[in-house]
């Protein structure tokens, strides 16, 4: 029903010096699912966070074109979480009436839940106003994400009735370790905290921390707030893999990979300065063998998820299809 699309406005009594009756925007429409309206203002809401970590990333404010292609990529998902809300009574697995039995219980539960946490309906009341809601808009879009969830569950179980134990097959499972197989093997791999040391003489302090790290259990910082007049700075997490060490010093990459875990490196010259190395954790060499029992049962979650996701897609799609939908953004 696209008679949806005209702004939301309400008459307000004004002051005197002010025209009476005038009508005052409070919210617009955006899209529309069937006769569910998406408010741009609870697409705003979703879209804040992706907003703002792109304006810090950018070091700028956003110009109007690019705040709405955000606001386009949020909301194409959520018209497909409308679709999908409306569709749990239209499926047909489960009477309509029953589905919004479903939904009432679990929003009394809800908000019985809320109030015994927080102490009184007040403090839950406000506890929403601090979200941004009105107990009409949680309601509303608790109603979307509640009804999502029951048309994906009856879609699914409709689909896996009678041939759950089928849906993985060891074919499927061997495509898959085919297909991602440096997901399950690799060479040795290493974790790596280093102190660097700077000035005249970096070296003999590194060699003088090397000796302290060896008879004491610290921590990179640690050791490095030992020789401050070294200037020493301290790096954790540094992670020599087949994929990084291609890029690393091969000084670095021989002893990461050829000491077991606690070995302490003596003084080494890299990338111009003087570092001491500790290795935290080691990993041995892994080749993916399909007999292996839990390389099975992480083959079968992955299948099992790539499925899912399938069913998922197509209950989205004949929602799609069984509602009409409008949107202002992106057309």
């Amino acid at each position: 029903m696209r008679w949806f699309a005209v702004l939301l406005v309400t008459c307000c009594s004004l002051p005197a010096q002010d025209s009476p009756g005038r009508l005052l925007q409070v919210d617009r429409v955006v899209a529309t699912v069937n006769d569910s309206a998406i408010l741009l203002s609870d697409l705003r809401r979703l879209a804040a966070g992706q907003i703002a970590a792109t304006e810090q990333r950018l070091g700028r404010p956003l110009a109007p074109a690019e705040s709405n292609a955000i606001l386009a990529r949020v909301l194409a998902p959520l018209i497909e979480k409308h679709a999908l809300a409306q569709a749990a009574k239209n499926f047909d697995y489960m009477p309509a009436s029953q589905v919004e039995a479903l939904f009432q219980s679990e929003m009394s539960r809800e908000a019985n839940e809320q109030i015994r946490d927080l102490g009184t309906e007040q403090a839950f009341a406000a506890e929403l106003a601090n979200s941004g809601h009105t107990w009409q808009s949680y309601t509303r879009e608790r109603r979307v994400d509640k009804m999502q969830d029951m048309a994906l569950q009856l879609a699914m179980n409709a689909r896996f009735a009678q041939h759950h134990n089928l849906l993985v097959t060891p074919r499927m499972m061997k495509e898959q370790l085919a297909a991602q197989r440096h997901l399950f093997e690799h060479g040795p791999r290493a974790e790596l905290a280093w102190v660097t040391f700077q000035g005249p003489n970096a070296r003999e302090e590194a060699g003088r921390a090397a000796e302290l790290w060896r008879a004491e259990n610290l921590t990179a910082q640690q050791v490095a707030d030992r020789f401050q007049a070294a200037k020493a700075t301290a790096q954790v997490g540094l992670r020599v893999t087949d994929e990084t060490k291609q890029r690393l010093d091969e000084l670095l990459v021989q002893f990461a990979l050829g000491n077991p875990a606690g070995t302490v490196s003596p003084p080494l010259r890299l990338g111009g300065d003087w570092r001491v190395l500790r290795i935290l954790e080691t990993q041995a060499a892994r080749t993916a063998d399909f007999a292996d029992p839990e390389l099975q049962a992480t083959l079968r979650n992955l299948c099992m998820r790539a499925v899912l996701d399938d069913y998922k897609q197509q209950a989205t799609a004949r929602a799609m299809r069984r509602t009409e939908s409008w949107s202002i953004l992106g057309r």
